[in-house]
């Protein structure tokens, strides 16, 4: 999705790219395009030294304003108290980001009521709420007869479906 919308848009025709300016993505390494294209659509960022950090975790806040990037949207608005996060302050830097998945229903809060803004974001929490944002969640598909690919994923952890669903497992 994110790809077709980079090729549609004419108004970002030069944005393939192999050649990016920061300092720790060579140019040979095997992701140095998909960094280097993504940098160019605005989607993707460095940090302020210059370097991209490619084995660095993603916050969940930082995975928030992701979605909103690659979706090329901007956050949908706040109203009321009903969903504010004792952990993400007033003028937190991805503040409406974060609220902005939540009224989506990209990426939640834990059950404790707090986002957790600069934990770690979970593979099996970034492959939910991607599927979530492209509409594919697995609740609105349904699991094929075939086995799980995955010796490390249980039928019973809570993004199973979602996991399979992002393997292509689930129709």
């Amino acid at each position: 999705t994110i790809f077709y919308r980079l090729l549609q848009d004419e108004a970002r025709e030069n944005v393939w790219s192999r050649t990016n300016s920061y300092s720790d993505v060579a140019s040979g390494v095997w992701y140095n395009s998909a960094v280097s294209t993504l940098t160019n659509a605005g989607i993707l960022t460095g940090y302020e030294d210059g370097t991209f950090r490619p084995d660095a975790p993603i916050s969940r806040a930082a995975f928030a304003v992701l979605l909103h990037r690659c979706q090329f949207a901007a956050p949908v608005g706040q109203y009321g108290e009903e969903f504010v996060f004792a952990d993400v302050p007033a003028g937190y830097w991805a503040e409406t980001y974060i609220y902005s998945t939540k009224i989506l229903g990209w990426l939640q809060g834990g059950a404790d009521g707090l986002f957790h803004p600069e934990r770690q974001i979970t593979r099996a929490e970034a492959v939910t709420a991607i599927n979530r944002m492209l509409g594919r969640d697995e609740s609105v598909t349904e699991l094929l007869s075939v086995e799980n690919p995955f010796s490390d994923l249980a039928e019973s952890h809570w993004a199973y479906g979602n996991v399979l669903e992002a393997t292509g497992v689930l129709k």
